[in-house]
This record gives C-alpha cells, sequence and structure tokens, in this order.
C-alpha cells in the first residue's frame, strides 16, 4: 500500500480518531479491497458505523474524519485506476456492506478523480447522492522559492506589518521563539498550549486528548512542528504545524489576546513560514479549512472541499433522509430564482 497522500490519511492520525472521538454508539469498519493473489491491498476505506438512535434516523456510516481534517479518501495502491477503484468500492458500499441507510463521506477533493467517480459509481447502485459544499481551502505553491522571495510577494501592508512589529520584538530582551519537534518536548509544549488555547478566542478543545497523542505520535515520526512565540515565562502565541509529504499543514493556531498589538500570530507564523520553506524544504503551505480573510494575505490558491451524502431509497430512513435532502435542495434552489428574479425587477 502506498504512503497516504496527507497527514489526515496516515495510519497514526486514524487510530488516534479511532481512540478518541467516536460517540458511544460508533465503531470503526474497514473496507478493504483486495485483488486475487496479492496480499496487500488495492484501496482502504476507513468508515465509522453508527447504531442510529433517533426514530427514522437509521444505521449510518461516515468517514473515519471530522473537523479536524483537511481533506478525506480512500486510500489507494500506486498504480491503481481511480474509476475502477470507485467502482469496487460502490459496489461493495451499495452491495455487500449491511444494514446502512445513510452514508457520509467528507472532506473530500472534488477536484480528485475519485469524488466524481465515487458518486457516479454509487448513483448507479440505485442509491440518492447528493454533492455538499464543506469549505474553502486556501493553500500556497512555493514553484521552488526561498523564503525571502515568498516574503517580497506578500501583500505590502503585511510585509509593513511583519517589518515594524518583527524590529519591535527583537528589541524586547525577554521575547522569544521556539519549535517543538521532538518527543521528549511534546508533553510540555501541549501542557502551555492547552493553557493558551483556554485563553484564546478559540472555542474550548473538543478532543484534548487526541491533540496531545498526534502531536507525540507526529513528533516521533518528524512531522511535528509546534511554534511557540514567549514573552518571558507567558506563552504569547502557539501554533500546531505538520511537515509531511512535501507539504506544511497549518492545523491550529491561539495568541493570548494580551499581546494582539504585537502582531504575534502573523510573527510566529512568518517564523514557521521561514522554517518550513527554507530548511523542511515543502512545496505546498495548506492553511486548511476555511475562507478567513488572513488566510488570502498569507497563501496564492484557493481550492474546496466537498462532500457526498448518500442514502439508500430501498430503506425506509433512508428514502426519508433522501426526501429530506431533496426538499431541501429544492427549497434552496427555489429561493435562489425569488433572489434572482427580486434582484431583475430592483426590488
Amino acid at each position: 500500500m502506498a504512503a497516504a497522500p496527507t497527514y489526515d490519511l496516515t495510519l497514526p492520525w486514524l487510530q488516534a480518531m479511532a481512540r478518541h472521538t467516536l460517540a458511544p454508539d460508533e465503531r470503526v469498519e474497514i473496507l478493504w479491497l483486495g485483488s486475487a493473489g496479492a496480499d496487500d491491498p488495492v484501496a482502504v476505506l476507513p468508515l465509522v458505523r453508527s447504531a442510529g438512535g433517533a426514530p427514522m434516523q437509521g444505521r449510518s456510516l461516515r468517514g473515519l474524519a471530522n473537523y479536524y481534517n483537511g481533506r478525506f479518501a480512500p486510500l489507494m495502491a500506486p498504480g491503481v485506476d481511480a474509476d475502477a477503484v470507485a467502482g469496487a468500492l460502490a459496489r461493495a458500499l451499495a452491495e455487500e456492506l449491511p444494514a446502512w441507510q445513510a452514508l457520509d463521506l467528507n472532506p473530500m477533493d472534488p477536484a480528485d478523480p475519485l469524488y466524481a467517480a465515487l458518486e457516479r459509481g454509487i448513483r448507479e447502485r440505485g442509491c440518492y447522492v447528493q454533492r455538499y459544499f464543506r469549505f474553502g481551502n486556501w493553500y500556497l505553491l512555493l514553484a521552488g522559492r526561498a523564503y525571502a522571495e515568498y516574503v517580497a510577494s506578500l501583500p505590502s501592508r503585511l510585509q509593513n506589518t511583519l517589518k515594524r512589529k518583527g524590529k519591535k520584538l527583537a528589541q524586547m530582551q525577554d521575547a522569544r521563539f521556539e519549535i517543538v519537534q521532538t518527543p521528549d518536548r511534546v508533553d510540555a509544549a501541549m501542557d502551555a498550549w492547552e493553557g493558551l488555547y483556554a485563553t484564546s478566542w478559540q472555542q474550548v478543545e473538543s478532543y484534548p486528548a487526541f491533540m496531545r497523542e498526534v502531536a507525540r505520535e507526529f513528533a516521533a515520526r518528524g512531522w511535528l512542528r509546534l511554534g511557540m512565540l514567549w514573552m518571558g515565562e507567558r506563552l504569547a502565541a502557539a501554533q500546531v504545524w505538520f511537515v509531511y509529504n512535501r507539504t506544511a499543514s497549518i492545523f491550529k493556531l491561539a495568541y493570548d489576546p494580551q499581546y494582539a498589538e504585537h502582531s504575534v500570530g502573523s510573527l510566529l507564523t512568518a517564523h514557521l513560514m521561514r522554517q518550513a520553506i527554507d530548511v523542511d524544504g515543502v512545496e505546498i503551505v495548506d492553511y486548511l479549512s476555511g475562507d478567513d480573510d488572513y488566510k488570502r494575505d498569507w497563501m496564492s490558491v484557493r481550492g474546496e472541499r466537498w462532500g457526498l451524502r448518500v442514502y439508500r431509497w430501498r430503506s425506509l430512513a433512508g428514502f426519508a433522509g433522501a426526501a429530506r435532502s431533496l426538499a431541501g435542495q429544492l427549497a434552496r434552489r427555489g429561493l435562489d430564482k425569488v433572489r434572482r428574479a427580486g434582484s431583475r425587477s430592483g426590488t
């Protein structure tokens, strides 16, 4: 089996997901596609099965992913045909996996040929399939540039902020940067991270044990870059980055509002950018999920992540879910037509 293309499809990530993020009525189920005479699988699709407690909700399957993921996809062996894999996965999902009424696979890359092929294959097997938008994805293509060249391409407003605030920070004797990469520093760094996260604008961390396990496992493999900006003994800003497969993924960030005037978040981002570009030699920097305005200042390209929501027409719960989804789509289309008509009439 080929190495996972992204950090959130690697084995340590999936194992941490399975250990720390499932609901009591959920269990992991792996769809494993093999070929005759071969020991390794052709494709693997990690799923979560839910018993479904509410009436008419039914039993469901979903990808082993949540809002922590920048991407979800089946894992495929190198050189296999995407259409053939999609067809085999669709057949297995629709005809062989027992007793499910609803399936949700997200967040997927709609530009990946497997996305459209999987949608088509499942629909051909008598299921209702709905595409739906999940989030925008901003990323940076470096094209061989060094850090200095990259900074020169940033908006002048951001360049000026980095120059002015960086100069002031350098004059503060108690300010220092740190990038935690090794396992021996992870637990102390995660203690500091959790304390900062609780004081920042961010919501409460839903799965702190998941975060800590991922940090430990990724540090052991050389993938962790936990950037920290200290003001004396106080942590002013911190960011969790992963460097995997020539891509630096900006996973989590937080700062203490007390230090907002120093632009500590931007200065720490620049420090980690220098590390990722000039030291780690990455080709892509990925801001993962969200269309926040500040991301377009740092990145160069916007992509999207979408999902596939599937219902089985033949089951009562699946039929009810498909009907609800279809009614919602029709209602949204009707509202869009009303808005367009109102715009044309000047109302």
